[in-house]
């Protein structure tokens, strides 16, 4: 058993080392370390901030820093005005020295904040387009662009916008919101295409998430009246999430119900 100098001791060592990290890239790989070994990394972020907010004296016109900054602060739930006015106060500083391409960043950043839970937000989107006005190549402005028009049920909108993102960067979840989409929309067939590719390629997904994949891509076999070994397909699944807290049995009862619903359809 430890004693209570010897935990002393190895907080102080701890601390000790968090001061010997010089660059943001040894902060975040610490970091993650802590994440995976299910460590209280509160005081860590805490730390993190500090060595943060001194960069960004040393530096006050870095742009990297600040947005580690605000992502920092929304670790510790500070209050989001406190994140606005960070990135705001910045941008509004230092418009005039910064590239196109770090003011898109930092006007993505202010739209993901502006709309943390993609319900729709005016501000959100207005940020997001002026994201990328100053950069049109920027993806991640477009999947967000995407996710705030879904929250405010624009789908049309919101269809052309995740479809810009995919086209940008061929990222797996991009790819999945776009599938998702074009299923509201009405469009299937492009969907599956899409769907297939995410179950048959090799992308690092969680269990979870792979799961997730194969529903919507069973119901959207479904949608397109394919039958052909769908009893099958739902059955295989419930085995894969059996006793996950992602499904629940009356998704699956769903999925079975739909399945002879459009069954009888076809028949008449």
């Amino acid at each position: 058993m430890s004693t209570t100098s010897e935990i002393r001791l190895g907080g102080k060592l701890e601390k000790q080392k968090n001061l010997e990290r010089k660059t943001i890239k040894e902060w975040i790989k610490y970091i993650q370390e802590k994440i995976r070994n299910n460590s209280d990394y509160d005081s860590v972020y805490e730390e993190y901030k500090i060595f943060l907010e001194n960069k960004l004296k040393e530096k006050p016109k870095n742009v990297e820093v600040v947005c580690q900054l605000a992502a920092v602060y929304n670790e510790l739930n500070y209050q989001w005005d406190d994140i606005y006015k960070l990135l705001n106060e910045f941008i509004k500083k230092y418009e005039n020295e910064l590239t196109d391409e770090e003011k898109s960043r930092i006007y993505t950043n202010l739209g993901y904040y502006y709309d943390d839970q993609r319900d729709g937000s005016k501000r959100a989107i207005r940020t997001l387009r002026k994201a990328v006005a100053f950069n049109p190549n920027n993806s991640k402005a477009y999947y967000g662009l995407g996710a705030d028009y879904y929250g405010a049920r624009k789908y049309d909108k919101s269809e052309e916008m995740y479809k810009r993102a995919c086209e940008l960067e061929n990222n797996p979840i991009y790819n999945f919101e776009y599938a998702n989409l074009l299923m509201i929309n009405g469009k299937y067939e492009e969907a599956k295409i899409i769907l297939e590719e995410l179950i048959k390629k090799d992308f690092e997904f969680e269990k979870e998430d792979l799961a997730k994949i194969k529903y919507i891509y069973i119901v959207n076999r479904i949608r397109l009246k394919e039958f052909e070994n769908i009893d099958a397909q739902i059955d295989e699944l419930m085995l894969e999430t059996v006793n996950k807290d992602d499904f629940f049995e009356e998704e699956f009862a769903e999925l079975y119900y739909f399945c002879l619903l459009y069954t009888s359809d076809a028949a008449d």
